[in-house]
């Protein structure tokens, strides 16, 4: 036998041995580990992705419901500033309206009627209408109240306005 036949022999037992100890089997087992790690890393990578793709969602969202709960404040800011105005103009009114029932009242000239002379056809020795100088004077009635408030109501009970 020369030498050359002898190292095939031995090389032929030799992978002969591999095999039967499972010397190759790690080299596979080793490359569906690594398959398996790939994997398993490649599904992490998409659950992060669409995270990321729902959080910018999300704050796009938030920046919209910012936006809107900004024009709403504006508008709020707005109405509170038209109440005050109207709350002022209310006190104000009832302010004049005060003054003027603690005030005595001016009496306003009363104009006189005119009496209306009878033409000559119509007029009868026993008419029922007495000359202008024996009429009455009309009467002064009092003022109607309506619900206004009274003198001894304050302004600061009116409507129980804070200004």
């Amino acid at each position: 036998m020369d030498n050359n036949s002898e190292i095939e022999k031995l090389k032929r037992d030799i992978d002969m041995l591999k095999k039967k100890q499972g010397i190759e089997e790690p080299e596979k087992h080793m490359e569906e580990s690594i398959s398996r790690l790939s994997r398993s890393i490649n599904s992490l990578l998409k659950v992060f992705q669409e995270a990321s793709e729902e959080l910018k969602a999300d704050s796009h969202d938030a920046v919209l419901v910012s936006e809107k709960l900004d024009k709403i404040i504006d508008r709020l800011d707005k109405i509170e500033i038209q109440n005050e105005k109207i709350a002022k103009g209310v006190v104000a009114v009832a302010d004049m309206v005060e003054d003027l029932q603690s005030s005595p009242l001016q009496k306003l000239p009363v104009s006189k009627p005119v009496p209306v002379q009878p033409s000559s056809e119509s007029k009868s020795p026993g008419s029922p209408i007495p000359p202008p100088s024996q009429q009455p004077e009309p009467q002064s009635w009092p003022q109607p109240q309506y619900g206004m408030p009274q003198p001894e109501d304050k302004k600061k009970n009116f409507l129980n306005f804070k200004i």
